[in-house]
């Protein structure tokens, strides 16, 4: 649990400040995240143009506004995804 300055544990109450030392995670060379970006960039929009071609070809409205909402959360996703890669 962490409160003001100090974590502390529910199980033992051991205590540690914010600024104290963790396990560092080793850093991912920037070439690889862009690479990973740019896929998931190419798998969103092939799902934006697959769930469009759904709503002009679905009639009722329940699924069209449920697909639609989707569509919406991809592009949101694409959109912070292209940020990212710069």
């Amino acid at each position: 649990m962490r409160f003001a300055e100090k974590t502390t544990c529910i199980n033992c109450g051991n205590e540690e400040k914010a600024g104290a030392q963790q396990e560092a995670e080793p850093e991912k060379a920037p070439v690889q995240v862009s690479v990973g970006l740019a896929s998931v960039a190419s798998i969103i929009e092939e799902k934006i143009a697959l769930i469009a071609a759904d709503i002009k070809s679905e009639s009722e409205v329940l699924a069209q506004k449920q697909k639609a909402e989707l569509l919406e959360t991809y592009l949101r996703i694409l959109e912070k995804t292209k940020s990212l890669m710069g």
